[in-house]
């Protein structure tokens, strides 16, 4: 990720999707995924018309459509190993309800090859052939995933506890690994920085209080701090008694706090770090008493290890993709709407890139949440940008990269 056109390569069309149970004709939600040569659309019903049925194509660099699959059941989720390891598969979350909606949905994962998109397999299989069983009496579905592997786990809370299981999407290994011994309420997993499956303090967070390690979980803080491959987290405590942003180690420890930078206490962007630095987006205050809310927005440069600040803007900002080092954000947005021009900035100084970075329509690089951020969001990945907005998903080339806009119309 780094400087890109002027204007996107691909510029991908999106079918439009009406259920039985709406009349309305509905924009569809949109994942796309960097592949080796080309990329990867997930199309699927919008959730507020939804019905089971899904579309993947592969596009190819130079926007020929590879190949197009429809599916009668829903696809939840498409993974696949980074584009550098050079995949030749992907695999595909399908979730199956029950016709009267009385019981879990079941799961299952089918391979692809990318040359074809022909089915070659399931996960359930390649890992019986390894002597890794998935028990057919209990639903499995992923529970955390990391660049390289999915981590399968039971789809309800409820009854019985099996091992996990830990399958590499790279390889195509699958390894037993054993349930935490206590959990309590708490069954929400994921990897560390180093790959090692943990347990999380809460859902939705990077900190956690055991990590299996060398066949074993380790649950001793101390321990787990120590071992615990994991960059400083830096966020907001998001408490109206305690809005400053602090940094928390792997069991989510403040390890520091920085009172002159608050939570918008809003919705979308609060932090991200890359190249060593924090990006954040929050307030120099914030009024609850008056209800005039954030006062001093800005965006600032934070170091992740002592919160000190390293640059400053000011103006209430909107944030999309950070990653190696760069980032997109919009100039100062006015209190009536205006402004809000998209450029690219350095993360480690602050600056704009140059003159070509930036795009004038507040839509180019939108992102949104809740419920919206399933159909307007941006994502970067292999070097490439992703920008999905309703009924089309725009494909940033790199600059040295870029070639005139070809549009794909997908049925």
């Amino acid at each position: 990720f780094g400087p890109l056109g002027a204007a996107p390569s691909i510029d991908v069309e999106l079918p439009l999707s009406r259920s039985e149970s709406s009349t309305a004709v509905l924009e569809p939600d949109a994942a796309p995924f960097a592949i080796p040569g080309g990329m990867l659309i997930l199309v699927v019903p919008s959730s507020y018309g939804y019905f089971a049925g899904s579309m993947l194509a592969a596009i190819d660099s130079d926007g020929s459509v590879r190949w197009i699959r429809c599916f009668s059941d829903a696809a939840d989720g498409v993974y696949a190993a980074p584009t550098e390891t050079n995949p030749s598969s992907a695999y595909v979350l399908f979730a199956k309800d029950a016709p009267d909606h009385s019981e879990l949905p079941t799961f299952r994962i089918d391979r692809l090859s990318l040359a074809d998109g022909a089915v070659t397999g399931t996960v359930a299989d390649m890992a019986a052939a390894q002597g890794v069983h998935l028990d057919p009496a209990v639903t499995w579905r992923p529970v955390a995933q990391s660049a390289t592997s999915l981590l399968f786990g039971p789809a309800s809370a409820a009854g019985t506890t099996p091992d996990l299981v830990r399958f590499d999407v790279a390889t195509g290994v699958a390894t037993d690994v054993p349930y935490p011994p206590s959990t309590g309420a708490n069954r929400y997993f994921g990897f560390d920085d180093d790959g090692d499956v943990v347990l999380l303090a809460e859902n939705n967070t990077t900190s956690f209080n055991s990590i299996f390690l060398d066949g074993e979980w380790v649950t001793d803080d101390a321990a787990v701090a120590a071992a615990g491959a994991q960059a400083v987290r830096v966020d907001f405590a998001l408490d109206p008694s305690d809005s400053a942003l602090h940094g928390y180690d792997a069991t989510g420890k403040v390890l520091w706090s920085q009172p002159a930078i608050v939570s918008t206490n809003g919705e979308g962007f609060r932090a991200a770090t890359s190249n060593g630095v924090t990006l954040v987006r929050g307030c120099t205050s914030y009024d609850f008493e008056t209800g005039a809310g954030c006062k001093g927005a800005g965006l600032w440069g934070v170091d992740p290890l002592t919160g000190n600040v390293t640059w400053h803007l000011d103006g209430r900002r909107q944030v999309s993709a950070v990653a190696d080092g760069f980032a997109l954000v919009t100039e100062p947005i006015a209190e009536d709407g205006t402004g809000g021009a998209w450029i690219m900035i350095d993360v480690t100084t602050g600056e704009p890139v140059d003159e070509s970075q930036r795009w004038v329509d507040p839509s180019t690089f939108d992102s949104q949440c809740c419920g919206g951020g399933e159909s307007v969001y941006v994502k970067a990945e292999g070097g490439i940008v992703f920008a999905a907005n309703g009924d089309h998903v725009a494909v940033w080339y790199p600059k040295a990269a870029s070639i005139p806009t070809v549009t794909v119309t997908l049925p």
